[in-house]
This record gives structure tokens, C-alpha cells and sequence, in this order.
């Protein structure tokens, strides 16, 4: 995992991954002596930037963990993200506030996302100043114009009034990802890995409002190792990198969650396709038994109809004995008397 306050670009064939992360605008040539503690700087993007321009990617995606910083550098960073050739998507996890939210607004028609596990912050601007009157009102003009300017960045996005957003930024309220989207300042709301890296203590260090208790965001490092562990015993289960440090990025572990989402809803749709299937197989196959089951029966009777011919052709024939018909008798006296008469004639 790269270092709070660092800007990483990760170049890929087809899509470019920026992460930006920390603190956002103290010059390169100051830093903390902790390098945790690093801020992300328009000087050290710009050197990444030129990188860019050779690779002619056709897709950029931004993903943004920072409570803000400088304006100044977080206009420039806007600047040359808006003017890069690319569909640009920026993704905001965690808490994501004050200058952070103007880079966010770079990104192209419809691809402002936010975690749903994040929160998002617009503030008016603030500045450290001293001198006499005239000094100090020149300071205030400037803070003026500086809202004005990033309430029209917000304005022009979401297609709402300039003023919306500057009474919003009044507020200085902490949102929900589905207020912030109601307000037009993000697009999409995305699944979330359950990783935030920024905690409570930036929040004091940068004078930003306190987040109400019913709006925190738990920071589930937890969870994140458990991830990371999981993926080890994959690789390992597959016989790769054995025994060997794997080290994930939260975007990583974001698309890995994604991808796993996406298949699980394959398989589910799958299942369910199968299912209907299924019950299509055992209709058809009911449809054969019955048919079967018809056909059956039909043969029987076949069969009960062919006995019973066999047996009427087996029987046999039975006729009454009957005499020549001789009502009267003469018959038979005259056939008597003329064989008497030729006995006599032949003597």
C-alpha cells in the first residue's frame, strides 16, 4: 500500500489508474518528516502527468481518498484531468472533502462515483492571514472569489444554480452518498470493499467540521486483512506464491470485490436459468410419462379386443340333427309301395 499523501500512477494497456491520496497542496520542496505524513502535490503530479501524454489511453480512472488541501494545486490537478483526451472516471472512497471534491468533479459526463461506505464534505474556503486592513480584506475578497469559482465548478456539473451550492457550503455538513448525489455532486453510488485509510484525527488537523456519530464511517481495517489473506490462499490453493508477501491496493481490493460481485451474480442468474430448465425437463418428462401411460392403456385394450376374437375363433361348431321334413308321412309310404311293386315286376 503506497503512502498517505502520495500520487500514484498506474499505466495499463487500455486504462490508466491515478490514486490520490492524503493531504493535497503543500509545496514539494516542504515535507513532514514522517513520510506517512506526505502530502499530494500538484508538482509531483505534473511530472506523472507528462507520462500521460504518450500513452494516448483511452480511459483514466481517479480514485480519490483525501480531506482536501490546497485549492490552488486542486484547481490545477482539475484543470489537466478536464483537459486530458479520455473518458475520465473518479471514484471517491472514505471521507472525501474540500479541495479533494473539486478534483472529483473532473471526471466525464456520468462517472462522478462514490463509495456507499463515504462520506463527502463542501466547505467555503479558508486561508491563514495577517497584516493591516487592507491586507486582510484583499485576503477575504480572495476567499470570496474562490467560492464563487468552486461553487460554479459544482454548479456547471450538476446543472444546478450557483447559489445552491454556496448556501450548501454555508453549512459545512457532512453527506451521505445519496445526498450527495441528490445534490449533484456525484453521479453513481458504487459498492464499497468496507476499507477506509483516513481516520478522525485528519479531520481536527485540518479544521474541518466533526462528523455527527450516526455519519461515521468505521474504519474496517479488519476486514481489509482478512481480504488480503483470502486472496494469499488462492494463490496459494492454485500453487502460486507460495509463502510470498501479497500486497493488494483498497482499488485493487475494490475491482477484485466487483469482479467477485459480478460473478456471483452470473452464477445466480445461471442457477436460475438452470432452475427454469429444470422445471421445463420434468414438464416434458410428466408430458412423456402421461403419454407413455396412454399408450399403455391403448395396448391393453389391443390386447383384451385380440382375446377375445381368438377365443370366438376357437370354439367349435354345433348343429341340430334333423329328419327330411315328412309332415304327413305319405312321403315315406309311397317310397315303400313303388320299391314293393318293382320287387314283384322283377320276379
Amino acid at each position: 500500500m503506497h503512502s498517505l499523501g502520495e500520487i500514484k500512477i498506474t499505466n495499463k494497456a487500455a486504462e490508466v489508474i491515478i490514486d490520490i491520496e492524503g493531504i493535497i497542496g503543500i509545496p514539494e520542496w516542504w515535507q513532514f518528516d514522517n513520510p506517512d505524513e506526505r502530502v499530494a502535490t500538484y508538482d509531483k503530479f505534473k511530472k506523472s502527468v507528462g507520462e500521460l501524454k504518450d500513452i494516448k489511453s483511452p480511459a483514466i480512472t481517479v480514485n480519490i481518498r483525501s480531506l482536501g488541501g490546497s485549492v490552488n494545486d486542486a484547481l490545477l490537478i482539475h484543470d489537466t484531468l478536464s483537459g486530458l483526451k479520455a473518458t475520465v472516471t473518479t471514484n471517491c472512497y472514505g471521507y472525501v472533502a474540500s479541495a479533494a471534491t473539486i478534483i472529483a468533479q473532473a471526471a466525464s459526463s456520468g462517472r462522478r462515483n462514490i463509495s456507499e461506505n463515504s462520506l463527502y464534505l463542501i466547505h467555503r474556503a479558508s486561508a491563514y492571514a495577517e497584516g493591516n486592513s487592507t491586507e486582510l480584506e484583499e485576503a477575504i475578497r480572495m476567499l470570496n472569489k474562490t467560492d464563487e469559482l468552486i461553487a460554479g465548478i459544482y454548479a456547471t456539473r450538476s446543472g444546478k444554480s450557483a447559489e445552491d451550492f454556496t448556501a450548501l457550503m454555508d453549512t459545512g455538513e457532512w453527506l451521505t452518498p445519496q445526498e450527495a448525489k441528490e445534490a449533484g455532486l456525484v453521479d453513481n453510488i458504487t459498492k464499497s470493499s468496507g476499507i477506509t485509510n483516513l481516520d478522525t484525527t485528519s479531520i481536527h488537523n485540518l479544521k474541518l467540521p466533526d462528523i455527527p456519530a450516526d455519519k461515521q464511517i468505521k474504519n474496517d481495517n479488519n476486514m481489509k486483512i482478512k481480504m488480503k489473506e483470502s486472496w494469499k490462499g488462492i494463490l496459494n490453493f492454485f500453487g502460486l506464491e507460495k509463502d510470498a508477501e501479497v500486497e493488494i491496493t483498497d482499488a485493487e481490493l475494490e475491482r477484485i470485490n466487483n469482479e467477485m460481485e459480478a460473478r456471483d451474480k452470473k452464477i445466480a442468474d445461471l442457477t436460475d436459468n438452470a432452475a427454469g430448465k429444470d422445471a421445463e425437463i420434468a414438464n416434458l418428462k410428466q408430458s412423456v410419462t402421461d403419454k407413455d401411460t396412454e399408450i399403455a392403456n391403448l395396448k391393453q385394450q389391443v390386447t383384451d379386443k385380440q382375446s377375445k376374437i381368438d377365443k370366438l375363433k376357437a370354439a367349435p361348431t354345433k348343429t341340430k340333427d334333423r329328419e327330411d321334413p315328412d309332415p304327413a308321412g305319405e312321403s315315406l309310404k309311397g317310397n315303400l309301395s313303388a320299391y314293393e311293386n318293382d320287387v314283384k315286376n322283377f320276379k
